[in-house]
Protein backbone atom coordinates (compact mmCIF):
# COMPACT_ATOMS: atom_id res chain seq x y z
CA UNK A 1 0.00 0.00 0.00
CA UNK A 2 1.00 3.45 -0.80
CA UNK A 3 0.68 5.70 2.20
CA UNK A 4 1.02 9.78 1.84
CA UNK A 5 4.28 11.16 2.59
CA UNK A 6 4.13 14.33 5.13
CA UNK A 7 6.92 15.75 3.89
CA UNK A 8 10.00 13.59 3.33
CA UNK A 9 10.41 10.50 1.49
CA UNK A 10 12.22 7.58 1.56
CA UNK A 11 12.29 4.41 -0.92
CA UNK A 12 13.50 1.26 -0.56
CA UNK A 13 12.67 -2.55 -0.94
CA UNK A 14 14.03 -5.07 1.88
CA UNK A 15 12.55 -8.54 1.99
CA UNK A 16 8.88 -7.76 2.36
CA UNK A 17 8.83 -4.42 2.75
CA UNK A 18 9.43 -1.77 -0.14
CA UNK A 19 10.47 1.26 1.71
CA UNK A 20 8.91 4.52 -0.11
CA UNK A 21 10.04 7.48 2.06
CA UNK A 22 10.74 8.94 5.21
CA UNK A 23 8.68 11.89 5.71
CA UNK A 24 9.30 14.32 8.21
CA UNK A 25 5.65 16.31 9.15
CA UNK A 26 3.80 19.19 8.21
CA UNK A 27 0.37 20.89 9.67
CA UNK A 28 -1.01 24.22 7.99
CA UNK A 29 -2.37 26.85 9.96
CA UNK A 30 -3.97 30.83 10.31
CA UNK A 31 -0.91 32.92 11.13
CA UNK A 32 -0.47 34.48 14.17
CA UNK A 33 -3.18 34.09 17.26
CA UNK A 34 -6.03 36.33 15.93
CA UNK A 35 -8.47 32.28 15.55
CA UNK A 36 -8.24 31.20 19.33
CA UNK A 37 -7.89 34.89 20.56
CA UNK A 38 -11.58 35.23 19.36
CA UNK A 39 -12.07 31.75 20.36
CA UNK A 40 -11.41 29.41 23.28
CA UNK A 41 -11.58 26.51 20.87
CA UNK A 42 -9.42 25.28 18.83
CA UNK A 43 -10.77 23.11 15.56
CA UNK A 44 -8.19 21.29 13.57
CA UNK A 45 -8.59 19.33 10.42
CA UNK A 46 -8.26 15.72 10.28
CA UNK A 47 -7.19 13.62 7.56
CA UNK A 48 -8.52 10.23 9.13
CA UNK A 49 -11.63 9.02 10.50
CA UNK A 50 -11.43 7.77 14.18
CA UNK A 51 -11.03 3.93 14.14
CA UNK A 52 -11.65 3.84 17.99
CA UNK A 53 -10.39 5.33 21.24
CA UNK A 54 -8.84 2.34 22.71
CA UNK A 55 -5.68 2.55 23.34
CA UNK A 56 -4.99 -1.01 23.26
CA UNK A 57 -6.69 -1.43 20.05
CA UNK A 58 -6.11 1.92 18.04
CA UNK A 59 -4.19 1.52 15.00
CA UNK A 60 -4.53 4.79 12.71
CA UNK A 61 -1.77 7.37 13.70
CA UNK A 62 -4.46 10.18 13.81
CA UNK A 63 -6.61 8.26 16.98
CA UNK A 64 -3.14 7.45 18.45
CA UNK A 65 -2.28 11.36 18.72
CA UNK A 66 -5.77 11.86 20.16
CA UNK A 67 -5.50 9.01 22.90
CA UNK A 68 -1.99 10.44 23.78
CA UNK A 69 -4.12 14.24 24.52
CA UNK A 70 -6.50 12.31 26.39
CA UNK A 71 -5.03 9.54 28.33
CA UNK A 72 -2.18 9.50 30.80
CA UNK A 73 0.84 6.86 31.20
CA UNK A 74 2.78 6.35 34.14
CA UNK A 75 5.90 7.98 32.49
CA UNK A 76 6.02 9.99 29.03
CA UNK A 77 8.60 10.91 26.62
CA UNK A 78 9.75 14.39 26.76
CA UNK A 79 9.13 17.30 24.15
CA UNK A 80 11.90 16.10 22.06
CA UNK A 81 11.47 12.24 22.07
CA UNK A 82 14.83 11.73 23.85
CA UNK A 83 14.18 11.12 27.14
CA UNK A 84 11.54 9.46 29.48
CA UNK A 85 10.02 11.84 32.45
CA UNK A 86 7.31 11.18 35.02
CA UNK A 87 3.17 11.32 34.07
CA UNK A 88 1.76 9.06 36.75
CA UNK A 89 4.20 8.07 38.43
CA UNK A 90 6.23 10.49 39.87
CA UNK A 91 9.03 8.02 40.38
CA UNK A 92 10.26 4.84 40.48
CA UNK A 93 13.07 2.21 42.27
CA UNK A 94 14.77 -0.58 40.39
CA UNK A 95 15.77 -3.24 41.69
CA UNK A 96 20.06 -4.28 41.69
CA UNK A 97 19.24 -7.02 39.46
CA UNK A 98 16.58 -5.29 37.16
CA UNK A 99 13.87 -7.92 37.90
CA UNK A 100 11.24 -5.44 39.96
CA UNK A 101 10.41 -1.82 39.48
CA UNK A 102 8.48 -0.38 41.88
CA UNK A 103 6.42 2.79 40.85
CA UNK A 104 5.63 5.41 42.73
CA UNK A 105 2.30 7.44 41.81
CA UNK A 106 0.27 10.87 42.47
CA UNK A 107 -2.58 11.48 43.92
CA UNK A 108 -4.55 11.97 40.58
CA UNK A 109 -8.46 11.28 39.77
CA UNK A 110 -9.95 10.70 36.21
CA UNK A 111 -11.66 13.41 34.11
CA UNK A 112 -15.04 12.15 36.65
CA UNK A 113 -13.28 12.98 39.45
CA UNK A 114 -13.02 9.63 40.59
CA UNK A 115 -9.64 9.04 41.75
CA UNK A 116 -6.88 7.11 39.63
CA UNK A 117 -5.36 3.64 41.76
CA UNK A 118 -2.85 1.90 41.06
CA UNK A 119 -5.44 -0.91 40.42
CA UNK A 120 -6.53 0.98 37.52
CA UNK A 121 -2.91 0.96 36.51
CA UNK A 122 -2.00 -2.62 36.63
CA UNK A 123 -5.42 -3.44 35.02
CA UNK A 124 -4.75 -1.04 32.50
CA UNK A 125 -1.28 -2.50 31.23
CA UNK A 126 -2.29 -6.27 32.06
CA UNK A 127 -5.30 -5.52 29.70
CA UNK A 128 -2.91 -4.27 26.98
CA UNK A 129 -0.64 -7.09 27.19
CA UNK A 130 -3.37 -9.55 26.85
CA UNK A 131 -5.31 -7.73 23.97
CA UNK A 132 -5.35 -9.92 21.08
CA UNK A 133 -3.41 -8.46 18.15
CA UNK A 134 -2.05 -5.70 20.17
CA UNK A 135 1.38 -4.47 21.68
CA UNK A 136 1.78 -7.17 24.46
CA UNK A 137 4.79 -8.60 22.68
CA UNK A 138 6.92 -5.66 23.85
CA UNK A 139 5.77 -6.75 27.61
CA UNK A 140 6.36 -10.44 27.43
CA UNK A 141 9.29 -9.97 29.61
CA UNK A 142 6.85 -9.03 32.60
CA UNK A 143 6.64 -11.87 34.88
CA UNK A 144 3.96 -10.01 37.31
CA UNK A 145 1.49 -7.01 37.77
CA UNK A 146 0.85 -5.91 41.58
CA UNK A 147 -0.53 -3.51 43.53
CA UNK A 148 0.18 -3.20 46.83
CA UNK A 149 -1.51 -0.19 47.98
CA UNK A 150 -3.34 2.69 45.73
CA UNK A 151 -0.42 4.68 45.15
CA UNK A 152 2.32 1.82 44.44
CA UNK A 153 2.91 -0.50 41.67
CA UNK A 154 5.29 -3.13 41.73
CA UNK A 155 6.84 -4.99 38.01
CA UNK A 156 8.52 -7.88 38.44
CA UNK A 157 10.02 -9.54 34.95
CA UNK A 158 11.26 -12.78 34.02
CA UNK A 159 14.80 -11.64 32.91
CA UNK A 160 16.13 -7.89 32.65
CA UNK A 161 14.15 -5.82 30.09
CA UNK A 162 16.37 -2.61 29.59
CA UNK A 163 13.35 -0.46 27.72
CA UNK A 164 10.60 -1.35 30.01
CA UNK A 165 10.22 2.33 30.78
CA UNK A 166 9.79 3.07 27.06
CA UNK A 167 7.40 0.21 26.48
CA UNK A 168 5.48 1.55 29.34
CA UNK A 169 5.53 5.15 27.35
CA UNK A 170 3.98 4.02 24.63
CA UNK A 171 0.05 4.79 24.06
CA UNK A 172 -1.45 1.49 24.16
CA UNK A 173 -0.52 1.48 27.89
CA UNK A 174 -2.79 4.64 28.27
CA UNK A 175 -4.43 4.32 31.63
CA UNK A 176 -8.42 3.68 31.89
CA UNK A 177 -10.96 3.28 34.95
CA UNK A 178 -10.53 -0.56 35.78
CA UNK A 179 -14.31 -0.61 37.01
CA UNK A 180 -15.85 1.60 34.04
CA UNK A 181 -14.24 -0.67 31.18
CA UNK A 182 -15.12 -3.94 33.04
CA UNK A 183 -19.23 -2.49 33.35
CA UNK A 184 -19.11 -0.97 30.20
CA UNK A 185 -17.05 -2.93 27.59
CA UNK A 186 -16.33 -1.48 24.21
CA UNK A 187 -19.14 1.07 24.58
CA UNK A 188 -16.96 2.93 27.05
CA UNK A 189 -14.62 3.97 24.30
CA UNK A 190 -17.51 6.13 22.74
CA UNK A 191 -17.32 8.40 25.38
CA UNK A 192 -14.32 7.33 27.91
CA UNK A 193 -13.35 9.08 31.25
CA UNK A 194 -9.69 9.39 31.52
CA UNK A 195 -6.80 11.14 33.27
CA UNK A 196 -5.24 13.30 30.34
CA UNK A 197 -5.34 17.00 29.98
CA UNK A 198 -8.27 16.87 27.73
CA UNK A 199 -11.66 14.67 28.11
CA UNK A 200 -14.04 13.58 25.24
CA UNK A 201 -17.24 16.01 25.40
CA UNK A 202 -18.61 14.10 22.09
CA UNK A 203 -17.83 11.98 19.43
CA UNK A 204 -18.85 10.57 15.70
CA UNK A 205 -16.17 8.14 14.05
CA UNK A 206 -16.86 9.46 10.81
CA UNK A 207 -17.22 13.28 11.07
CA UNK A 208 -16.22 15.15 14.44
CA UNK A 209 -14.63 14.61 17.81
CA UNK A 210 -15.14 16.99 20.42
CA UNK A 211 -12.59 17.33 24.00
CA UNK A 212 -12.57 19.95 27.02
CA UNK A 213 -10.31 20.75 29.05
CA UNK A 214 -10.12 17.68 32.15
CA UNK A 215 -10.42 20.04 35.13
CA UNK A 216 -8.84 17.32 37.29
CA UNK A 217 -5.27 17.22 35.12
CA UNK A 218 -2.39 17.62 37.28
CA UNK A 219 0.06 18.48 34.58
CA UNK A 220 0.08 22.34 32.95
CA UNK A 221 -3.51 23.40 31.99
CA UNK A 222 -3.80 23.52 28.02
CA UNK A 223 -4.22 27.42 27.24
CA UNK A 224 -7.14 26.16 24.80
CA UNK A 225 -10.54 24.94 26.57
CA UNK A 226 -12.22 23.28 23.67
CA UNK A 227 -10.87 21.24 20.83
CA UNK A 228 -13.10 20.64 18.19
CA UNK A 229 -11.79 17.92 15.58
CA UNK A 230 -13.34 17.59 12.17
CA UNK A 231 -12.54 14.69 9.78
CA UNK A 232 -12.07 15.95 6.68
CA UNK A 233 -10.71 13.23 4.35
CA UNK A 234 -9.91 15.06 1.22
CA UNK A 235 -6.81 16.71 1.22
CA UNK A 236 -8.16 19.71 -0.81
CA UNK A 237 -11.03 20.38 1.14
CA UNK A 238 -8.78 20.52 4.04
CA UNK A 239 -6.98 23.39 2.87
CA UNK A 240 -10.19 25.09 1.76
CA UNK A 241 -11.27 24.92 5.46
CA UNK A 242 -8.29 27.15 6.14
CA UNK A 243 -8.31 29.39 3.95
CA UNK A 244 -12.44 30.21 4.22
CA UNK A 245 -10.93 30.30 8.32
CA UNK A 246 -13.04 27.30 9.24
CA UNK A 247 -10.18 25.95 10.93
CA UNK A 248 -7.22 26.82 12.64
CA UNK A 249 -5.15 23.72 12.16
CA UNK A 250 -5.05 21.16 9.63
CA UNK A 251 -2.72 18.24 9.21
CA UNK A 252 -0.78 16.65 6.59
CA UNK A 253 -1.65 19.67 3.91
CA UNK A 254 -0.65 18.18 0.95
CA UNK A 255 3.17 18.25 0.27
CA UNK A 256 2.77 19.61 -3.65
CA UNK A 257 0.57 22.79 -1.81
CA UNK A 258 3.16 23.68 0.60
CA UNK A 259 4.48 26.53 -1.41
CA UNK A 260 1.23 27.84 -2.21
CA UNK A 261 -0.14 27.73 1.70
CA UNK A 262 3.07 30.29 2.42
CA UNK A 263 2.07 32.63 -0.12
CA UNK A 264 -0.85 33.40 1.04
CA UNK A 265 -0.22 35.84 4.28
CA UNK A 266 -2.74 34.76 6.21
CA UNK A 267 -1.41 31.35 6.39
CA UNK A 268 1.53 29.18 7.39
CA UNK A 269 3.00 26.08 6.57
CA UNK A 270 5.25 24.37 8.84
CA UNK A 271 7.20 21.44 8.05
CA UNK A 272 9.41 19.98 11.16
CA UNK A 273 11.49 16.88 11.32
CA UNK A 274 9.40 13.42 11.68
CA UNK A 275 9.93 9.78 12.58
CA UNK A 276 7.79 8.90 9.56
CA UNK A 277 8.39 7.00 6.92
CA UNK A 278 6.57 5.84 4.18
CA UNK A 279 6.91 2.41 2.36
CA UNK A 280 5.30 -0.64 -0.10
CA UNK A 281 4.37 -3.78 1.68
CA UNK A 282 4.84 -6.79 0.00
CA UNK A 283 2.65 -9.45 0.44
CA UNK A 284 4.51 -12.48 0.23
CA UNK A 285 1.59 -14.88 -0.30
CA UNK A 286 1.48 -13.45 -3.34
CA UNK A 287 4.25 -16.05 -5.19
CA UNK A 288 6.38 -13.02 -7.59
CA UNK A 289 7.58 -11.32 -3.96
CA UNK A 290 8.62 -14.40 -2.61
CA UNK A 291 11.66 -13.90 -5.70
CA UNK A 292 14.60 -11.67 -4.43
CA UNK A 293 15.38 -10.74 -7.88
CA UNK A 294 11.29 -9.58 -8.44
CA UNK A 295 11.90 -7.49 -5.53
CA UNK A 296 15.20 -5.91 -6.47
CA UNK A 297 13.46 -5.21 -9.79
CA UNK A 298 11.15 -3.59 -8.10
CA UNK A 299 13.74 -1.44 -6.08
CA UNK A 300 15.55 -0.31 -9.36
CA UNK A 301 12.56 0.32 -11.00
CA UNK A 302 10.86 2.95 -9.18
CA UNK A 303 12.18 6.21 -9.52
CA UNK A 304 12.28 8.29 -6.01
CA UNK A 305 13.04 11.57 -7.25
CA UNK A 306 9.93 11.78 -9.51
CA UNK A 307 8.39 10.98 -6.29
CA UNK A 308 9.54 13.65 -4.48
CA UNK A 309 9.11 16.01 -7.08
CA UNK A 310 5.88 15.25 -8.16
CA UNK A 311 3.31 14.10 -5.33
CA UNK A 312 5.94 16.50 -3.00
CA UNK A 313 6.87 19.08 -4.83
CA UNK A 314 10.84 18.65 -3.36
CA UNK A 315 9.58 18.68 -0.13
CA UNK A 316 10.52 14.94 0.42
CA UNK A 317 14.10 13.22 1.21
CA UNK A 318 14.70 9.79 -0.78
CA UNK A 319 15.49 7.14 1.69
CA UNK A 320 17.61 4.20 2.18
CA UNK A 321 15.93 2.35 4.57
CA UNK A 322 12.48 2.14 6.54
CA UNK A 323 13.89 2.79 9.95
CA UNK A 324 13.68 6.62 10.69
CA UNK A 325 15.52 9.29 8.82
CA UNK A 326 18.76 10.05 11.13
CA UNK A 327 17.32 9.12 14.22
CA UNK A 328 20.12 6.73 16.78
CA UNK A 329 21.45 4.50 15.07
CA UNK A 330 20.36 5.32 12.19
CA UNK A 331 22.73 3.83 9.39
CA UNK A 332 24.20 6.69 7.32
CA UNK A 333 26.25 4.81 5.31
CA UNK A 334 23.25 2.98 3.62
CA UNK A 335 22.79 4.43 -0.06
CA UNK A 336 19.09 5.12 -1.68
CA UNK A 337 18.88 2.32 -4.92
CA UNK A 338 19.06 4.51 -7.44
CA UNK A 339 16.67 4.36 -10.58
CA UNK A 340 18.28 2.00 -13.14
CA UNK A 341 15.59 0.49 -15.59
CA UNK A 342 18.57 -1.57 -17.48
CA UNK A 343 18.88 -3.01 -13.60
CA UNK A 344 15.71 -3.13 -13.19
CA UNK A 345 15.35 -5.15 -16.65
CA UNK A 346 18.26 -7.49 -15.88
CA UNK A 347 17.07 -8.70 -12.06
CA UNK A 348 13.47 -9.72 -13.54
CA UNK A 349 14.88 -11.72 -15.93
CA UNK A 350 16.81 -14.04 -13.66
CA UNK A 351 13.91 -13.68 -11.93
CA UNK A 352 11.14 -16.69 -12.09
CA UNK A 353 8.90 -13.83 -14.01
CA UNK A 354 10.92 -13.05 -16.65
CA UNK A 355 7.56 -11.60 -18.46
CA UNK A 356 6.58 -9.70 -15.76
CA UNK A 357 3.46 -9.96 -14.16
CA UNK A 358 0.19 -8.55 -12.80
CA UNK A 359 -0.11 -6.88 -9.32
CA UNK A 360 -2.25 -4.04 -7.95
CA UNK A 361 -1.41 -1.60 -5.36
CA UNK A 362 -3.49 -0.45 -2.41
CA UNK A 363 -3.66 3.56 -1.70
CA UNK A 364 -5.71 5.78 0.17
CA UNK A 365 -8.86 7.82 -1.43
CA UNK A 366 -8.17 11.61 -1.43
CA UNK A 367 -4.68 11.35 -0.43
CA UNK A 368 -3.12 13.65 -3.39
CA UNK A 369 0.55 13.13 -2.75
CA UNK A 370 -0.55 9.04 -2.21
CA UNK A 371 -2.46 9.23 -5.52
CA UNK A 372 0.90 10.91 -7.43
CA UNK A 373 2.60 8.33 -5.96
CA UNK A 374 1.01 5.47 -6.89
CA UNK A 375 0.95 6.79 -10.42
CA UNK A 376 4.49 6.90 -10.48
CA UNK A 377 4.96 3.73 -9.09
CA UNK A 378 2.51 2.40 -11.87
CA UNK A 379 4.56 4.58 -14.82
CA UNK A 380 7.43 2.83 -13.62
CA UNK A 381 7.44 -0.80 -13.36
CA UNK A 382 5.04 -0.83 -16.66
CA UNK A 383 7.97 -0.27 -18.37
CA UNK A 384 9.62 -3.46 -16.03
CA UNK A 385 6.49 -4.83 -17.61
CA UNK A 386 5.50 -5.54 -14.30
CA UNK A 387 1.84 -4.30 -14.25
CA UNK A 388 -0.14 -3.01 -11.11
CA UNK A 389 -3.56 -2.03 -10.80
CA UNK A 390 -4.16 1.10 -8.49
CA UNK A 391 -7.08 0.24 -5.78
CA UNK A 392 -8.15 2.93 -4.21
CA UNK A 393 -9.80 2.62 -0.77
CA UNK A 394 -10.79 4.58 2.29
CA UNK A 395 -7.74 4.12 4.60
CA UNK A 396 -9.52 2.23 7.67
CA UNK A 397 -10.70 -0.65 4.77
CA UNK A 398 -7.53 -0.50 3.17
CA UNK A 399 -5.75 -1.19 6.82
CA UNK A 400 -8.86 -4.41 7.14
CA UNK A 401 -7.92 -5.56 3.76
CA UNK A 402 -4.08 -5.41 4.42
CA UNK A 403 -4.88 -7.25 7.74
CA UNK A 404 -6.95 -9.68 6.06
CA UNK A 405 -4.57 -11.03 3.90
CA UNK A 406 -5.95 -9.28 0.68
CA UNK A 407 -3.63 -7.15 -0.35
CA UNK A 408 -1.00 -7.71 -2.54
CA UNK A 409 1.56 -4.19 -2.86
Amino acid sequence: RARGVRSTLRLAVLGGLLALVAAGAAVAALRGDASTQASDTLVIGNAVKIDTLDPANNSVNESIWLTQNIYNRLVQPNKTGTALQPDLATSWDISKNGLVYTFHLRKASFSDGSPITAEDVRFSIDRSMKYKGGWGFLLESVKSLKAPNAQTLVVTLKRPHAPLLADLAMYAYAIVPKKLVQAQGAKFFNKPVSGGPFMVTSLNKDTELDLAVNPHWYGPKPKIKNVKVMIVPNDNSRVLLLQNKQADVIENPPGNLIDQLNKNPDLQADLFPSTRVDFIQLDHHYPPFKDKNVRLALNYGIDREAIVKLAYSGHATVGSSFMPYKMQYWNSSLKPYPYNLAKAKAYLKKSKYPNGFKTFLIEVTNDVAGNATAVVIKSNLAKCRIKPDIHTYELLTAYAKEDSGKSQM
